[in-house]
């Protein structure tokens, strides 16, 4: 081999090494670990249960979703955007001092692993509806709640390698007990998916609790209405509305197409589970440079590196259909079309996903607000219109639609404020 080659070599395995060590890479992995478990997860659930029963399941996830980001929009955003230390004893203080009462998540998990136990689901599962599956579900978004809220202490601490290591060991502990009810065909499949979950929340929150010595820091409450609970107030009303956005149609779309086409619409999107793996994390990146005001040039990179990141994501997704199609989605018709869709609606999603996280940093909650309010009534409108005419189809084009109404609004409304 010629020196030239030996040089080439060395050069490509030491910018191997900087990107492993890089930001972006522990975000991937850390995005990667949380994401796969909801892509892992909804794979041997989509290839096992009725596509009935899948749809059912849809949304009961979103529940969960929908609680865990309520926490997360009412304080935790709050909580980050507001952490004005300068090292990181004073960031460990101030996260010390708003984090949410631990013993909630202990009397919970207590309290829906006695329910678990105690109650007796019929064949097949229990339903949606009934106790044990809502007492698993509230475990669940809190466990959600929690874990995030420390996460995003190490986001802005810049140690994205406790970010990762943290949701590894979610990925393995969620996937271990999830594995173990499927071992020991527990009959409350619904209750194992959330109590699952759950486990795993907690043992990644108690690894960045120990890991930063938490147990040592003398908690110095802050809390104040004016600074914290307000804001929140339109963050949480954001959250809402932005819910009611993105998952309104699990709800509105069963109307006209039933629970078997809201599982073909949830089942093209499990193909679709790269891009929700590589974007947040930049996302995430892109927050902690604006609160440490980088450079404008550092600023439009990250942008570009979302856009640019969010597409390549959809690349494979191509080559891997033909291969899913004939096997974990062999219950289904055609879903190349709704594959396509949703890989629109990921680029659309990520290009609004910067300027809300833009309006969050400058502390613009009234534009979030209205943004998503507008979004909203919009996306309601379609999503009833669409799935009638169109069905399945239709309902993933009023996403579309909603992610660019948001995204022109959030331009047009950030002028005036």
């Amino acid at each position: 081999m010629s020196l030239s080659k030996l040089k080439r070599s060395s050069d490509l395995f030491q910018r191997g090494l900087v990107f492993i060590n890089s930001p972006m890479a522990m975000g991937i992995v850390a995005q990667a670990s949380s994401s796969g478990v909801s892509f892992l997860l909804n794979l041997v659930l989509v290839a096992t249960l009725s596509p009935d029963r899948f749809g059912e399941y849809s949304a009961a996830i979103t529940v969960v979703y929908f609680l865990s980001g309520l926490g997360a929009a009412l304080w935790t955003t709050q909580v980050t955007v507001f952490d004005e230390a300068t090292d990181e004893v004073g960031r460990r203080v101030h996260f010390k001092g708003h984090l949410p009462p631990f013993k909630w998540m202990t009397v919970l998990t207590v309290m829906a692993l006695l329910w678990l136990g105690l109650s007796h689901a019929p064949t097949g599962g229990a339903k949606v509806i009934s106790a044990p599956v809502v007492l698993s579900i509230l475990l669940c978004a809190y466990g959600f709640f929690l874990k995030e809220y420390l996460v995003r202490f190490t986001y802005n601490s810049s140690s994205l390698t406790n970010t990762a290591v943290a949701q590894v060991l979610f990925a393995v502990t969620s996937l271990t007990c999830f594995f173990l009810v499927k071992i020991l065909k527990v009959d409350q499949i619904f209750e194992g998916v959330f109590i699952s979950l759950a486990a795993g929340n907690f043992a990644a929150f108690l690894y960045i609790y120990v890991r930063f010595d938490f147990f040592k820091t003398e908690a110095t409450p802050g809390l104040s209405f004016e600074k914290y609970l307000r804001p929140g107030m339109y963050g949480a009303f954001s959250h809402v509305l932005s819910c009611l956005r993105n998952y309104g149609y699990v709800y509105i779309s069963p109307m006209f197409i039933g629970m078997r086409g809201l599982a073909e619409i949830n089942a093209a999107r499990i193909t679709t589970s790269i891009s929700s793996i590589t974007t947040p994390p930049l996302t995430q990146i892109h927050q902690a440079k604006m609160i440490r005001k980088e450079p404008d040039g550092a600023i439009q990179r990250s942008r570009r590196q979302i856009l640019l990141v969010t597409v390549l994501s959809s690349l494979p997704i191509a080559a891997a259909y033909p291969y899913l199609s004939q096997t974990v989605l062999s219950k289904y018709d055609d879903l190349f079309l709704l594959v396509m869709l949703w890989c629109v609606q990921a680029l659309a999603a990520a290009y609004r996903s910067t300027l809300e996280v833009e309006i969050l940093v400058q502390h613009m909650f009234r534009v979030l607000s209205i943004t998503n309010a507008i979004a909203l009534v919009c996306t309601v409108v379609l999503v009833v219109v669409l799935s009638y005419m169109f069905g399945a189809t239709g309902a993933l084009i009023a996403l579309i639609a909603a992610e660019v109404i948001a995204s022109i609004a959030f331009k047009v409304l950030q002028k005036f404020y």
